[in-house]
C-alpha cells in the first residue's frame, strides 16, 4: 500500500506522498521483481503460496484480491492510437519541404512501420534502456536471386528485393531475432526502398570516417555536426503532421494522441483490419511474446467494425445441443 502511495528515496525512506497511485501492473511488476530476489537468495517468496501447484507458485489471495482492487480504482489508461498508411504519405509530403534530416526521419519511421519497430530501435532516447538501437550491420539487402547486394553498391535501390533487420537485444530479452520484408511495389511506401534510402545517406555522410558497420542507422549530418535522430524528434514531427493535415477529420486523430508507439500500433493495426492474419503472424511481426500487442488495436475503427456486422448476419439461426439434450432429457424422466 505503501508503494502504491508514496514515492522513496535511496535509502528506502519514504520520500513524498505521490498525487497519483501507482497503477495496479506496476504494482505486480514490483512484486515479481521482489520475489525474485528472494528466491535468488534460496528464500521463498512472501507474495506467493509456496508449492501451491505443481511447477508454479501462485500469488497469495490476499495479494491477488488486492491486485484487483487496485486495478479497479486505476484510472482509465490514455493509449497512443494507430497511424494508417494515409498519414504516412503526408508524412513524407511534409518531410520534402523541410531539411534533409526530415527525409531521413521520414525513411526511418516507414522502415520502422514495416517492422513494427519500438522508438528506442531505431532511434536514440532520452533514457535508453537495454534494448540495442540499430546500426548499419543490422540492415542486409539480397537481390531477386537472394544474393547480398553491398551497402556500398551504387545501385541498391535497384538491385534490393528483401531487406533483413537483426534486432542485436530487444526489450523481450531474446537476441539477435531477424524479419524481413519484400518490396510492396509503391515507390512511397515500401520498406526495402526506405532502409536504402536510410542506408544510402548514412555512407554519405560518414563517408572515410572508419567502420561504418557500426554506426547507429539514425545518424546524419547537419550543418557538419554529427548527430542523431532522437525519440523527441519523431514525435515532434509526427504531431506536426497530423496538426498540418487535419488529423481529425482526415485520420480521426488529434495530435495529442499520436506518440511514437503510434508507428508500432499502426503496424499491428494495419494487419488486424484487412482480415485473414493470425495473432501469431502479427506476433511475429512485431516480436511479441504474448497477445500483448491486442492492446495496440483499437476496435471502434470504421474499417474493422463494418465487416463485423455482415459477418454477425450470415448464420441466420443457432442449434442449441445444450437445450436439446436437456429437453430430451426432462421428457424421459417423466415417462419413467
Amino acid at each position: 500500500m505503501q508503494h502504491r502511495t508514496h514515492d522513496f528515496d535511496r535509502k528506502g525512506r519514504i520520500a513524498a506522498e505521490r498525487e497519483t497511485p501507482m497503477v495496479s501492473s506496476s504494482i505486480r511488476d514490483t512484486i515479481g521483481c521482489l520475489a525474485k530476489t528472494f528466491r535468488e537468495r534460496g528464500r521463498d517468496s512472501p507474495f506467493h503460496v509456496p508449492n501451491g501447484v505443481a511447477g508454479g507458485e501462485p500469488l497469495h489471495p490476499r495479494i491477488k484480491d488486492l491486485l484487483k482492487g487496485f486495478a479497479s480504482q486505476d484510472r482509465p489508461t490514455s493509449k497512443q492510437k494507430a497511424i494508417p498508411p494515409d498519414f504516412l504519405r503526408d508524412m513524407i509530403k511534409l518531410a520534402s519541404l523541410g531539411p534533409v534530416e526530415h527525409r531521413h526521419m521520414a525513411n526511418l519511421i516507414i522502415g520502422a512501420y514495416f517492422f513494427a519497430m519500438r522508438a528506442c530501435e531505431f532511434c536514440a532516447t532520452e533514457k535508453p534502456g537495454k534494448t540495442k538501437k540499430l546500426i548499419m550491420k543490422n540492415v542486409t539487402f539480397r537481390d531477386r536471386d537472394n544474393r547480398i547486394v553491398g551497402h556500398n553498391d551504387h545501385n541498391l535501390r535497384e538491385k534490393a528485393e528483401v531487406v533483413t533487420i537483426c534486432f542485436e537485444i530487444q526489450k523481450n530479452g531474446t537476441r539477435m531475432e531477424k524479419r524481413s520484408q519484400k518490396r510492396t511495389g509503391l515507390s512511397d511506401l515500401c520498406p526495402v526502398l526506405a532502409w536504402a534510402s536510410v542506408i544510402s545517406r548514412v555512407i554519405e555522410d560518414f563517408s572515410g570516417e572508419g567502420n561504418p558497420d557500426d554506426r547507429p542507422v539514425c545518424s546524419y549530418l547537419a550543418e557538419g555536426i554529427r548527430c542523431e535522430v532522437t525519440s523527441t524528434q519523431v514525435l515532434k514531427f509526427l504531431q506536426a503532421t497530423c496538426e498540418l493535415y487535419e488529423g481529425e477529420i482526415r485520420y480521426g486523430i488529434s495530435p495529442e494522441e499520436i506518440g511514437t508507439r503510434s508507428i508500432r500500433s499502426g503496424a499491428a493495426m494495419a494487419l488486424a483490419v484487412q482480415g485473414g492474419h493470425s495473432d501469431r503472424e502479427i506476433m511475429v511481426l512485431g516480436r511479441w511474446k504474448s497477445t500483448a500487442f491486442l492492446q495496440y488495436i483499437r476496435p471502434q475503427v470504421i474499417e474493422w467494425s463494418a465487416s463485423m456486422s455482415k459477418k454477425m448476419i450470415t448464420v441466420p439461426k443457432f442449434l442449441d445441443l445444450g437445450g436439446q439434450e436437456s429437453t430430451a432429457t426432462t421428457q424421459r424422466n417423466k415417462k419413467s
